[in-house]
Protein backbone atom coordinates (compact mmCIF):
# COMPACT_ATOMS: atom_id res chain seq x y z
CA UNK A 1 0.00 0.00 0.00
CA UNK A 2 1.70 3.55 -1.14
CA UNK A 3 -0.22 6.30 0.92
CA UNK A 4 -0.13 9.70 -0.62
CA UNK A 5 -1.36 12.77 0.96
CA UNK A 6 -4.86 11.44 2.27
CA UNK A 7 -5.50 8.75 -0.34
CA UNK A 8 -3.76 5.23 -0.85
CA UNK A 9 -3.20 2.61 -3.57
CA UNK A 10 -5.26 -0.79 -2.30
CA UNK A 11 -2.51 -3.63 -1.92
CA UNK A 12 -4.19 -6.65 -2.72
CA UNK A 13 -1.59 -8.98 -1.98
CA UNK A 14 -1.24 -6.88 1.47
CA UNK A 15 -4.33 -7.68 1.90
CA UNK A 16 -4.71 -10.96 1.21
CA UNK A 17 -1.95 -12.08 3.55
CA UNK A 18 -3.51 -9.92 6.38
CA UNK A 19 -6.99 -11.22 5.99
CA UNK A 20 -5.49 -15.02 5.73
CA UNK A 21 -3.33 -14.66 8.85
CA UNK A 22 -5.68 -13.45 10.61
CA UNK A 23 -8.12 -16.10 9.91
CA UNK A 24 -6.26 -18.66 10.72
CA UNK A 25 -4.94 -16.52 13.91
CA UNK A 26 -8.59 -16.37 14.84
CA UNK A 27 -9.59 -20.08 14.44
CA UNK A 28 -6.55 -21.34 16.19
CA UNK A 29 -7.41 -19.00 19.02
CA UNK A 30 -11.03 -19.72 18.85
CA UNK A 31 -10.49 -23.87 18.65
CA UNK A 32 -12.66 -23.31 15.68
CA UNK A 33 -12.21 -25.87 12.86
CA UNK A 34 -12.71 -24.59 9.59
CA UNK A 35 -12.01 -26.43 6.19
CA UNK A 36 -9.90 -24.74 3.77
CA UNK A 37 -12.45 -24.36 1.38
CA UNK A 38 -14.26 -22.30 3.84
CA UNK A 39 -11.31 -20.40 4.90
CA UNK A 40 -10.16 -19.73 1.77
CA UNK A 41 -14.11 -17.86 1.06
CA UNK A 42 -13.80 -15.64 3.65
CA UNK A 43 -10.25 -14.53 3.28
CA UNK A 44 -11.77 -13.72 -0.52
CA UNK A 45 -14.61 -12.22 0.88
CA UNK A 46 -12.52 -9.82 3.63
CA UNK A 47 -10.11 -9.09 0.53
CA UNK A 48 -13.47 -8.31 -1.41
CA UNK A 49 -15.05 -6.11 1.41
CA UNK A 50 -11.99 -4.24 2.40
CA UNK A 51 -11.59 -3.61 -1.91
CA UNK A 52 -15.11 -2.29 -1.86
CA UNK A 53 -14.84 -0.20 1.25
CA UNK A 54 -11.48 1.04 0.80
CA UNK A 55 -12.81 4.94 0.69
CA UNK A 56 -13.30 4.46 4.29
CA UNK A 57 -9.82 3.13 5.40
CA UNK A 58 -8.14 5.58 7.73
CA UNK A 59 -4.69 5.51 8.73
CA UNK A 60 -4.75 7.53 11.61
CA UNK A 61 -6.81 5.13 13.15
CA UNK A 62 -5.16 1.97 12.10
CA UNK A 63 -2.56 0.13 10.07
CA UNK A 64 -3.68 -1.53 7.08
CA UNK A 65 -2.91 -4.80 8.42
CA UNK A 66 -5.04 -4.23 11.02
CA UNK A 67 -8.20 -2.58 9.49
CA UNK A 68 -8.01 -5.71 6.65
CA UNK A 69 -7.99 -8.20 9.94
CA UNK A 70 -10.55 -6.60 11.50
CA UNK A 71 -12.84 -7.19 8.45
CA UNK A 72 -11.57 -10.61 8.20
CA UNK A 73 -12.26 -11.12 11.75
CA UNK A 74 -15.66 -9.69 11.87
CA UNK A 75 -16.52 -12.02 8.28
CA UNK A 76 -15.43 -15.08 10.17
CA UNK A 77 -18.06 -14.07 12.69
CA UNK A 78 -20.41 -13.82 9.86
CA UNK A 79 -19.85 -17.52 8.96
CA UNK A 80 -19.93 -18.41 12.20
CA UNK A 81 -23.50 -17.45 12.78
CA UNK A 82 -24.51 -19.09 9.02
CA UNK A 83 -22.98 -21.94 10.20
CA UNK A 84 -24.53 -21.95 13.55
CA UNK A 85 -28.27 -21.34 11.97
CA UNK A 86 -28.02 -24.20 8.91
CA UNK A 87 -27.14 -26.25 11.57
CA UNK A 88 -30.07 -25.41 13.43
CA UNK A 89 -28.94 -24.23 16.49
CA UNK A 90 -29.29 -19.89 15.66
CA UNK A 91 -26.60 -17.80 17.22
CA UNK A 92 -27.76 -16.45 20.53
CA UNK A 93 -26.93 -12.71 22.02
CA UNK A 94 -24.48 -14.64 24.88
CA UNK A 95 -22.66 -16.55 22.59
CA UNK A 96 -18.83 -16.22 23.45
CA UNK A 97 -17.48 -14.88 20.40
CA UNK A 98 -20.33 -12.18 19.89
CA UNK A 99 -20.14 -11.49 23.52
CA UNK A 100 -16.37 -10.00 23.98
CA UNK A 101 -16.01 -7.22 25.46
CA UNK A 102 -14.09 -4.36 23.52
CA UNK A 103 -11.48 -4.33 25.76
CA UNK A 104 -10.89 -7.85 24.37
CA UNK A 105 -11.60 -6.99 21.02
CA UNK A 106 -9.02 -4.03 21.08
CA UNK A 107 -6.42 -7.08 22.78
CA UNK A 108 -7.21 -9.23 19.50
CA UNK A 109 -6.66 -6.38 17.32
CA UNK A 110 -3.34 -5.90 18.58
CA UNK A 111 -2.17 -9.46 19.09
CA UNK A 112 -3.15 -9.75 14.82
CA UNK A 113 -0.86 -6.40 14.72
CA UNK A 114 1.51 -8.09 16.53
CA UNK A 115 1.80 -11.32 14.98
CA UNK A 116 2.13 -9.18 11.64
CA UNK A 117 4.79 -7.08 12.50
CA UNK A 118 7.04 -10.00 13.28
CA UNK A 119 6.28 -12.08 10.37
CA UNK A 120 7.50 -8.65 8.66
CA UNK A 121 10.61 -8.96 10.54
CA UNK A 122 11.31 -12.20 9.73
CA UNK A 123 14.08 -13.60 7.18
CA UNK A 124 12.64 -13.99 3.79
CA UNK A 125 13.06 -17.32 3.58
CA UNK A 126 10.83 -17.90 7.09
CA UNK A 127 8.15 -15.22 5.59
CA UNK A 128 7.76 -17.20 2.45
CA UNK A 129 7.10 -20.73 4.82
CA UNK A 130 4.92 -18.71 7.13
CA UNK A 131 3.01 -17.73 4.66
CA UNK A 132 2.63 -21.08 2.71
CA UNK A 133 1.96 -22.61 5.91
CA UNK A 134 -0.95 -19.60 6.78
CA UNK A 135 -2.64 -20.91 3.15
CA UNK A 136 -2.79 -24.04 4.21
CA UNK A 137 0.30 -26.02 2.53
CA UNK A 138 1.25 -28.83 4.09
CA UNK A 139 5.36 -29.82 4.63
CA UNK A 140 4.76 -32.26 1.37
CA UNK A 141 3.51 -29.34 -0.73
CA UNK A 142 6.09 -27.07 0.95
CA UNK A 143 9.15 -29.06 -0.31
CA UNK A 144 7.50 -29.51 -3.87
CA UNK A 145 7.23 -25.55 -3.94
CA UNK A 146 10.71 -25.17 -2.54
CA UNK A 147 12.55 -28.07 -4.39
CA UNK A 148 13.82 -29.78 -1.78
CA UNK A 149 12.73 -33.16 0.34
CA UNK A 150 9.75 -33.31 2.52
CA UNK A 151 12.24 -33.82 5.89
CA UNK A 152 14.48 -30.27 4.95
CA UNK A 153 10.52 -28.67 4.29
CA UNK A 154 9.26 -29.96 7.71
CA UNK A 155 12.82 -29.04 9.36
CA UNK A 156 12.37 -25.37 7.69
CA UNK A 157 8.41 -25.25 8.53
CA UNK A 158 9.96 -26.24 12.59
CA UNK A 159 12.62 -23.14 12.18
CA UNK A 160 10.20 -20.76 10.60
CA UNK A 161 7.70 -21.34 12.85
CA UNK A 162 9.82 -21.34 16.16
CA UNK A 163 11.86 -17.76 14.70
CA UNK A 164 7.91 -16.62 14.43
CA UNK A 165 7.23 -17.68 18.53
CA UNK A 166 10.50 -16.42 19.60
CA UNK A 167 10.02 -12.93 18.01
CA UNK A 168 6.52 -12.78 19.30
CA UNK A 169 7.92 -13.55 22.76
CA UNK A 170 10.64 -11.23 22.63
CA UNK A 171 8.20 -8.54 21.61
CA UNK A 172 5.90 -9.40 24.65
CA UNK A 173 8.74 -9.70 27.25
CA UNK A 174 9.96 -6.00 26.01
CA UNK A 175 6.18 -4.38 26.32
CA UNK A 176 6.06 -5.79 29.63
CA UNK A 177 2.92 -7.87 29.08
CA UNK A 178 4.25 -11.41 29.97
Amino acid sequence: MAKTGRTFVFDAEAALKAATLAVIGLTSAWKYKLQESDRKEIVAEAVAKAWSHRDSYDPAKASFQTWVGRIARNTLLDHIRRAKAREGSPAQENDVMTEKSPDTLMMEDEGLEAILRAVERLPEAYRSIIALLSEGKRPQEIAEILGCSPNAATIRCCRARKALRDLLERNMQESGRK
